[in-house]
Protein backbone atom coordinates (compact mmCIF):
# COMPACT_ATOMS: atom_id res chain seq x y z
CA UNK A 1 0.00 0.00 0.00
CA UNK A 2 1.35 3.06 -1.00
CA UNK A 3 0.57 7.07 1.27
CA UNK A 4 -2.19 7.29 -0.27
CA UNK A 5 -4.24 4.36 -0.04
CA UNK A 6 -2.64 5.16 3.84
CA UNK A 7 -4.56 8.88 3.29
CA UNK A 8 -7.78 7.28 2.73
CA UNK A 9 -7.64 4.99 5.82
CA UNK A 10 -6.38 7.00 7.93
CA UNK A 11 -9.30 9.47 7.29
CA UNK A 12 -12.29 6.91 7.71
CA UNK A 13 -10.16 6.05 10.83
CA UNK A 14 -10.12 9.80 12.75
CA UNK A 15 -13.38 9.94 10.71
CA UNK A 16 -12.37 13.02 8.56
CA UNK A 17 -13.05 14.02 4.98
CA UNK A 18 -10.95 15.33 2.42
CA UNK A 19 -12.32 18.79 2.59
CA UNK A 20 -11.47 18.73 6.38
CA UNK A 21 -8.26 17.86 5.97
CA UNK A 22 -8.06 19.95 3.53
CA UNK A 23 -9.32 23.17 5.53
CA UNK A 24 -6.80 21.71 8.57
CA UNK A 25 -3.45 22.06 6.62
CA UNK A 26 -4.08 24.32 4.23
CA UNK A 27 -3.44 21.89 1.15
CA UNK A 28 -6.09 21.76 -1.83
CA UNK A 29 -8.52 18.79 -1.75
CA UNK A 30 -7.51 18.31 -5.55
CA UNK A 31 -3.91 17.01 -3.93
CA UNK A 32 -5.50 14.95 -1.37
CA UNK A 33 -7.79 13.41 -4.13
CA UNK A 34 -4.67 13.19 -6.67
CA UNK A 35 -2.61 11.63 -4.08
CA UNK A 36 -5.11 8.82 -3.09
CA UNK A 37 -6.13 7.79 -6.77
CA UNK A 38 -2.85 7.45 -7.46
CA UNK A 39 -1.76 5.94 -4.30
CA UNK A 40 1.69 8.18 -4.42
CA UNK A 41 4.60 6.47 -2.74
CA UNK A 42 6.39 9.64 -1.74
CA UNK A 43 5.01 12.62 0.31
CA UNK A 44 6.34 16.00 0.55
CA UNK A 45 8.29 16.86 4.09
CA UNK A 46 5.70 20.08 4.52
CA UNK A 47 2.71 17.62 3.63
CA UNK A 48 3.30 15.40 6.06
CA UNK A 49 4.39 17.55 8.82
CA UNK A 50 0.91 19.58 8.24
CA UNK A 51 -1.13 16.39 8.45
CA UNK A 52 0.35 15.24 11.21
CA UNK A 53 0.55 18.22 13.25
CA UNK A 54 -3.24 19.12 12.34
CA UNK A 55 -4.85 16.00 12.95
CA UNK A 56 -4.65 12.94 14.85
CA UNK A 57 -3.12 11.14 11.64
CA UNK A 58 0.23 10.22 12.76
CA UNK A 59 3.37 9.57 10.33
CA UNK A 60 3.02 5.73 11.15
CA UNK A 61 -0.51 6.15 9.65
CA UNK A 62 0.74 7.15 6.08
CA UNK A 63 4.32 5.33 6.26
CA UNK A 64 4.05 2.19 6.39
CA UNK A 65 8.17 1.47 5.93
CA UNK A 66 8.74 4.01 8.20
CA UNK A 67 12.63 2.77 9.46
CA UNK A 68 13.53 2.90 5.86
CA UNK A 69 12.45 6.48 5.61
CA UNK A 70 14.15 6.97 8.76
CA UNK A 71 17.37 5.55 7.80
CA UNK A 72 17.51 8.11 4.38
CA UNK A 73 18.55 10.67 7.06
CA UNK A 74 21.60 9.21 7.42
CA UNK A 75 21.91 8.73 3.33
CA UNK A 76 24.22 10.72 1.43
CA UNK A 77 22.77 9.19 -1.58
CA UNK A 78 19.30 10.46 -1.01
CA UNK A 79 17.51 13.29 -2.24
CA UNK A 80 16.76 15.81 0.76
CA UNK A 81 13.48 15.64 0.86
CA UNK A 82 14.08 11.75 1.85
CA UNK A 83 16.28 13.23 4.19
CA UNK A 84 13.87 15.86 5.63
CA UNK A 85 10.96 13.36 5.95
CA UNK A 86 13.81 11.04 7.89
CA UNK A 87 14.56 13.69 9.99
CA UNK A 88 10.64 14.40 10.98
CA UNK A 89 10.79 10.49 11.57
CA UNK A 90 13.35 10.42 13.86
CA UNK A 91 12.21 13.48 15.26
CA UNK A 92 8.80 12.15 16.50
CA UNK A 93 10.55 8.68 17.69
CA UNK A 94 13.23 10.50 19.60
CA UNK A 95 10.77 12.84 21.51
CA UNK A 96 8.84 9.48 22.87
CA UNK A 97 10.99 7.21 24.97
CA UNK A 98 8.21 4.39 24.84
CA UNK A 99 7.77 4.88 20.97
CA UNK A 100 10.66 2.34 19.81
CA UNK A 101 9.37 -0.19 22.17
CA UNK A 102 5.65 -0.18 20.97
CA UNK A 103 6.77 0.26 17.04
CA UNK A 104 8.83 -2.80 17.86
CA UNK A 105 5.92 -4.90 19.22
CA UNK A 106 3.41 -3.58 16.66
CA UNK A 107 5.96 -4.76 13.64
CA UNK A 108 5.88 -8.29 15.25
CA UNK A 109 1.65 -8.29 14.75
CA UNK A 110 0.06 -9.97 12.04
CA UNK A 111 -2.86 -7.66 10.34
CA UNK A 112 -5.02 -8.94 12.52
CA UNK A 113 -2.90 -8.18 15.52
CA UNK A 114 -2.31 -4.54 14.23
CA UNK A 115 -6.37 -4.32 13.85
CA UNK A 116 -6.70 -4.98 17.15
CA UNK A 117 -3.91 -3.31 18.98
CA UNK A 118 -5.01 0.56 16.59
CA UNK A 119 -8.92 -0.68 18.44
CA UNK A 120 -7.26 -0.70 21.56
CA UNK A 121 -5.67 2.71 21.55
CA UNK A 122 -8.58 4.12 20.06
CA UNK A 123 -10.19 3.10 23.07
CA UNK A 124 -7.53 4.58 25.19
CA UNK A 125 -8.42 7.43 23.41
CA UNK A 126 -11.96 7.93 24.61
CA UNK A 127 -11.37 8.25 28.31
CA UNK A 128 -9.79 11.78 29.04
CA UNK A 129 -7.14 10.28 32.09
CA UNK A 130 -5.30 8.63 29.24
CA UNK A 131 -5.40 12.36 26.57
CA UNK A 132 -3.29 14.79 26.82
CA UNK A 133 -5.29 18.44 27.12
CA UNK A 134 -6.28 20.14 23.51
CA UNK A 135 -6.61 23.67 23.87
Amino acid sequence: MGIGTNLKIALGEYGLTVAELSRKTGISTNTFYSMIKRDNEKISPDMLKKICENTKITVYDLITDYDEFAAKYYDPNATKEEQAIGDYILTKMGNDNALGEIIEAYDSLNDMGKKVAHERITELLEIPKYCKETE
